[in-house]
Order: structure tokens, then C-alpha cells, then sequence
């Protein structure tokens, strides 16, 4: 397994499985299984596949564009890259240059933030960065994030410079540094955002909050981006002896293209929480579709919604899953929770009544916090984590 610690951190995201990393490895080791290929089904960020990188081919998968930009970050190869230094620094002009040819800015850079400014004079600026939105229609290009969320999750001015590296980033489609560049965004605006650690829906202003938020508006995102970009081309920078296939496919589909023996690793979402809700800005960023958003979160219409959240689809959500693995013959190791939809006993019994006596069934729990990421005033939830390993035999 790669060095849990020398796996770098690119975005706050819940749910993530960067401490079960060690108790996954057991378990897959436990399984006493051969097997060629590591298919990580619902990837997420991807460090549980990039983890299990130097034992086995992968396949990653997730039903979310963004998760994909995670894969091939960790995976590219950049010891190519002689000078990192200078290519930093190439990408730092063109990202400038790009600035440079903004006119809405040239309309609007009067709105400025400082950390000295007052509740009622931070009101001001608030409102009308919100009024930008107004320019929604009447400016294309890279614009998206200037016209659709200044003032809301981010302030005018760091919404320009997302704009800009993202304008960049798209000049290097095809090159190893796309997604490297792509993830330096990713986690500056995670790290910028004045949400609470996910985008489900920005702050509104208040006397009693109106410090913290100032504190995020005042972060420049990109310095964060370069700081980030830098970091991963150092800390990456050996090439790999395995494969990386990546997809977006519901998870029915992306099973059928396994070859039989593949070890599916399964982490569906397992709350009422639908990451499609948490996560949609980065959707957004990765797709720079201009989308139809609603509600205040700006959410993107039309969100993916997946059965495992929903109470009255999980069970059958989960017997598709057992079914399809059956079918292909190949191996799972599914994570699950105590606080989640359904039961272990649940889990149990659906998992009995489609595998009968094909698999070999063994059970992990381990105590576990999760991050609440600001969904009530509890920083962390006490949980039971649990592996449930299904060998086919």
C-alpha cells in the first residue's frame, strides 16, 4: 500500500476514507484473494484507490465528473518535469494575463474587502457582489463563476481568479498538468469557500459571523492555487507500474465492465446526504457547462440523486449491487456505517438471499469519527465503522 501520509490532501470532503486506509488494506488482505485489478466503485476523492496503486491495476468510478480529476492527479506520471519551478511559474502568466482581459472586473473593482472593515460596511459589499449575478446573461466565455457566485460562497474577486485558472487549465486538456492544476483549484476553493467546509449552502451574513466570513473573503485563492500546484508536482513525482481506467457510470454499468475476479471496493453514500448537494460547485467547475441553478446553495438543476441515501430505494439499491457482482464473479469489500439506512443485520440478510453460498462472508467494525462538515453544532459524530468482505469462492 502507498504511504498513507504521503498522500496529499486536496479537498474537505465527508465521508472521506483516508484513516480507515490501513483497516481497508487489512481487509483486503484478509480476503486472500489474487487478483489483478482494483475497482474503487464510488471513488469520491479517489485516495482509497490511489492507496492501492502500487499492487494493483485500477478501475475507478464515480458517478461525479470531479472524481475523476482526483484519479488521474495522483496517478499521472510527473518526473518528466524538469524544472517544476518554472513551470509554475509559466502557468502563474498565463493565469495574469488572463486577468488582465477582464472587463467586468474593469467595471467593478471597486468592491473591496480589508480586515478592519464593520458588520454594516461589509453588508454593502455583500449585496452588491450578489448584484454581479445580474451579468448572468450578458457575459460568456470563462465568466461562470463571476456571474454566478459572487458574493455567495465566494467573493467577487476570488470568483475572477477562479474564472482565470480554470480559463488556463482548459489550454492544458490532455497534458498531466490538466488535472494536477485542476485539483490546485479544487482545494483552493475548498479552503476559500466561507461555507462550512462543503457547499450545501453559503452563510448568510450575520453581526455574529460576520468576522469568520471576512476571514475566508479575505483568502487569496491564487496564491492557495499556486502553493497546491507546486506541492502535488513535487510530492507526485514518480511514475507507475499499474494501469488507471477511469469512468463516470452508474454503478450497475460500471460493474458489467469488470472482468471476473476484479475486487470491487463499494463505499455508496449511506445518509440522507446527497453529495450531489454538498459538492455541486465542483461539478460545476469541472464541467463549465453554464447550468441552470436553483435555490440558495446555487445548486445545479437536475442533480444526480443516489438510491443508497434514500429510504425507500436503498434496499433495492443494494440488491442491484449484489446482484451485478455475482453476475461479473467478482469479490467486494463494502464499507458501511451503524448511523446509515439500513442495518448490518439488513446488509446481512439481502447479501445472503443473492450470494447464497457463492462468497465467503467476514465482518470488520472499528470506532470511527466523522467530520459533521457544520450540519449542526457537533464538529465530529461518533460512529461504528464497518467492512463487510464477500469473497467469491
Amino acid at each position: 500500500m502507498v504511504n498513507v501520509n504521503s498522500i496529499p490532501h486536496v479537498l474537505k470532503y465527508m465521508g472521506g476514507k483516508r484513516e480507515m486506509l490501513t483497516d481497508i488494506h487489512h481487509a483486503l488482505a484478509a480476503m486472500d484473494v489474487k487478483s489483478d485489478t482494483f475497482c474503487d466503485l464510488f471513488a469520491g476523492t479517489s485516495v482509497v484507490a490511489y492507496a492501492m496503486s502500487d499492487e494493483y491495476d485500477l478501475v475507478v468510478n464515480d458517478i461525479q465528473h470531479y472524481s475523476e480529476i482526483f484519479a488521474k492527479c495522483y496517478m499521472n506520471d510527473y518526473s518528466h518535469i524538469r524544472d517544476i519551478d518554472e513551470s509554475v511559474k509559466i502557468v502563474k502568466e498565463k493565469i495574469l494575463q488572463h486577468l488582465q482581459l477582464d472587463v467586468l472586473w474593469k467595471e467593478t473593482n471597486t468592491l473591496k474587502y480589508n480586515e478592519d472593515m464593520n458588520y454594516p460596511d461589509m453588508l454593502v459589499v455583500e449585496d452588491k457582489e450578489r448584484e454581479i449575478i445580474k451579468y448572468r446573461e450578458e457575459e460568456r466565455g470563462f465568466s461562470l463563476f463571476k456571474r454566478c457566485y459572487s458574493g455567495t460562497y465566494w467573493s467577487y474577486e476570488q470568483c475572477r481568479h477562479i474564472d482565470a485558472i480554470r480559463a488556463v487549465c482548459e489550454q492544458y486538456r490532455g497534458n498531466c498538468l490538466y488535472e494536477a492544476m485542476m485539483a490546485s483549484l479544487i482545494y483552493a476553493m475548498s479552503y476559500s469557500s466561507q461555507s462550512t467546509g462543503h457547499f450545501a449552502q453559503y452563510r448568510t451574513l450575520t453581526e455574529k459571523n460576520y468576522q469568520d466570513v471576512l476571514q475566508y473573503r479575505m483568502k487569496n485563492v491564487f496564491v492557495m492555487f499556486l502553493k497546491k500546484l507546486k506541492e502535488l508536482l513535487t510530492t507526485l513525482r514518480y511514475p507507475h507500474t499499474h494501469t488507471l481506467r477511469t469512468s463516470s457510470l452508474d454503478y450497475e454499468d460500471c460493474i458489467a465492465t469488470l472482468q471476473p475476479g476484479t475486487i470491487v471496493y463499494a463505499d455508496p453514500p449511506y445518509s440522507s446526504v446527497h453529495y450531489s448537494r454538498f459538492y455541486h460547485v465542483l461539478e460545476t467547475l469541472v464541467r463549465y457547462d453554464n447550468p441552470k441553478l436553483e435555490y440558495k446553495g446555487r445548486y445545479r438543476e437536475n442533480r444526480y440523486q443516489s438510491p443508497f441515501d434514500q429510504r425507500s430505494k436503498a434496499k433495492d439499491a443494494f440488491k442491484r449491487l449484489f446482484q451485478k457482482i455475482d453476475q461479473q464473479q467478482c469479490h467486494l469489500l463494502l464499507s458501511y456505517s451503524d448511523n446509515a439506512m439500513l442495518t448490518l443485520t439488513d446488509l446481512q440478510e439481502i447479501a445472503h438471499n443473492v450470494f447464497g453460498n457463492r462468497y465467503e462472508y467476514k465482518f470488520y467494525s472499528k470506532d470511527y469519527q466523522h467530520m459533521k462538515m457544520g450540519r449542526n453544532d457537533v464538529a465530529r459524530l461518533d460512529v461504528h465503522e464497518i467492512l463487510l468482505s464477500f469473497k467469491r469462492i
